[in-house]
């Protein structure tokens, strides 16, 4: 319906509220039938406020789209009532209700009054710090001349964020070992022994025809470093010789260090949200030989809750374990710019920007 215009004294006048007396008493009249002269027929031609109710289930609601563009910009008050027990919920975390389609200023004319008996439910959020989803769209960067009228007796809940992940855990190092032997062979060209020079007081060790452990001092000496890294050892005595030297098998052993990394954080847990329940974070993964395992990932936050964050990933002997991720943040429940609360006698949960 268009606008309603009426002559007073002359002059044309739109008309905004229209009384008629009962008894002696002035009384409103929500609407205006005028009789068409050519048949006789009546036809509405003012209409005080325009009602939409919504009594079943919805998603991703506009309330724009329960208008007529007529309707819409006319001068007429709109309202808007939510039946008890209709969940209105969004298909991606942006909203789940809206007043009009996003990105411009406000369009209806007249006013525009949202009354919520039910229940406005966004999205929870992701594991590993997903934000919850909004309620009602806070078409963010936007400025409107006017409000969203609300009154509020269900329930409107911004999704619950995420929890982080968690940190990784420290790095770890160790030792390899490695082991040859034991060996023991006198032959020219593959020599490998190793000979107390008692007489001269001092030890020497053969590897495969190589002097990895030069002549030194202190024939009884039973392991020595050499010159290629391993360390040699004397086991089994196996010739006497003359009482002068005594040959013996050889063993030799080196180690090397070994890197390991750190346990994989555990994933968060996911927020309260239409979709899903909200639930708890999982312990991170073992690390390796002497590495740190990960951190327990944050849980998820309740509707209109932030996510909490994961625990930082515990120490390895060789470095310490990254913090772990943020919490996703609470999902939006409305936005003060746009929307005005008339009275709340329900529940509002979620961030109010």
């Amino acid at each position: 319906m268009g606008e309603t215009y009426i002559k007073v004294d002359g002059a044309v006048k739109r008309a905004v509220d229209i009384y008629r007396k009962i008894n002696g008493v002035w009384q409103s009249s929500t609407e205006l039938y005028s009789k068409l002269p050519a048949d006789g027929a009546l036809k509405n031609v003012f209409t005080s406020e325009i009602v939409i109710n919504i009594t079943s289930n919805r998603q991703d609601l506009i309330l724009e789209n329960l208008f007529t563009v007529a309707q819409w910009t006319s001068s007429a008050r709109k309202r808007v009532v939510i039946a008890s027990n209709v969940i209105v919920n969004g298909s991606s975390w942006d909203w789940a209700l809206a007043a009009q389609n996003g990105g411009r200023a406000a369009s209806w004319g007249g006013t525009l009054t949202l009354e919520n008996y039910g229940s406005i439910q966004g999205r929870g959020g992701q594991p590993n710090g997903g934000r919850g989803g909004n309620a009602i769209f806070p078409d963010d960067g936007q400025t409107w001349t006017k409000k969203l009228q609300l009154i509020n007796a269900g329930t409107i809940l911004g999704g619950g964020g995420g929890g982080g992940q968690g940190g990784t855990g420290g790095a770890g190092i160790w030792q390899q070992e490695f082991m040859e032997g034991p060996q023991y062979n006198r032959t020219s060209g593959s020599a490998s022994y190793w000979v107390a020079e008692w007489t001269q007081n001092r030890t020497s060790a053969i590897w495969n025809n190589g002097i990895f452990v030069p002549p030194a001092a202190n024939s009884g000496v039973t392991e020595r470093d050499g010159t290629d890294g391993w360390r040699y050892y004397r086991h089994t005595m196996r010739d006497n010789g003359d009482g002068s030297a005594s040959y013996y098998e050889v063993i030799r052993r080196r180690w090397e260090n070994r890197n390991s990394s750190g346990g994989t954080g555990g994933n968060g847990g996911a927020g309260q949200g239409w979709q899903q329940g909200r639930t708890n974070g999982v312990g991170g993964a073992g690390g390796g030989t002497n590495a740190g395992s990960g951190g327990t990932g944050g849980n998820g936050g309740g509707w209109g809750a932030a996510g909490a964050g994961g625990a930082t990933g515990n120490s390895g002997n060789n470095g310490g374990g990254t913090a772990g991720g943020a919490g996703g943040a609470a999902g939006v429940a409305y936005r003060s710019a746009i929307v005005q609360v008339v009275s709340n006698t329900g529940t509002i949960s979620g961030r109010i920007t």
